[in-house]
């Protein structure tokens, strides 16, 4: 994507799209991310004008008010989890090139098989923000994965511990769970602890089987005063830990 002709718009200019970072050197947020990647064109849409306000005071890009979805090449959804689904659906219909949507898309079955229905038609490519499977090192854990698959070294058990919700943390692990086992079925479900110190996002304790062969323990540690989660996957042969929420990949093989 050419960072000086193509358009951006972003939005949602609170925590995630701007806030998060403002103040610190890491690239927490998305706007930060594309100024650090040298985007000319963006454009920002948020109804807070305060949001808006603070951004400006680090950040340069055009404010609009109204979102025109056939002018962008690339969308970033980071507004209110209870929005994503209809700028999404919009954004596909209009077949924008590229959208990029924070975690949930939507907390509703029906939602999410609209999308599955225009998904059929629509040329978008769609991106949801688990972002660790595109790091270097993740990709050549899939790899490792693929091919000890290869030589009969499967994946038959996996242990998951996490704290501040589902949907806020597990679900990453979910995420590269389904990205290095590749299920179709998840079946046997049984929850045995909930806890909700997030609003809409309990913490989940709960085991299910994988492919009627993977056997899958997920262990939420509520009401924890840190953030956290680990994935332990248990092969034939060799044990792969990935800790410090990922940061930590280490291969036990025999």
């Amino acid at each position: 994507m050419n960072t000086d002709e193509n358009l951006v718009l972003l939005i949602g200019c609170g925590e995630i799209g701007a806030l998060m970072d403002i103040n610190i050197s890491e690239i927490q947020t998305h706007l930060k991310a594309l100024t650090f990647l040298g985007f000319k064109k963006i454009d920002v849409f948020d109804h807070s004008f305060e949001n808006i306000s603070k951004a400006k005071t680090k950040y340069v890009f055009n404010h609009v008010e109204e979102i025109n979805f056939e002018l962008y090449d690339l969308v970033i959804i980071a507004s209110a989890t209870s929005s994503h689904f209809s700028y999404l659906k919009d954004a596909m219909s209009h077949h924008v090139k590229i959208i990029l949507c924070e975690k949930p898309i939507s907390l509703n079955v029906g939602e999410l098989s609209i999308l599955k229905s225009i998904s059929q038609t629509s040329t978008s490519k769609v991106y949801i923000n688990y972002i660790r499977q595109f790091i270097p090192e993740f990709q050549s854990l899939k790899e490792y994965f693929d091919l000890r698959k290869s030589l009969g070294d499967e994946i038959n058990q996996i242990t998951v511990t996490y704290t501040r919700g589902l949907i806020n943390n597990c679900s990453h692990a979910f995420n590269l769970i389904q990205f290095y086992s590749e299920f179709n079925t998840l079946d046997q479900v049984l929850v045995s602890n909930i806890t909700t110190e997030l609003n809409n996002d309990p913490t989940i304790s709960c085991s299910f089987i994988l492919d009627e062969k993977i056997h899958t323990n997920v262990v939420g540690l509520g009401y924890s005063k840190y953030n956290y989660f680990e994935i332990i996957f248990y092969l034939s042969s060799s044990v792969v830990k990935l800790q410090d929420s990922g940061d930590d990949i280490s291969i036990f093989e025999i």
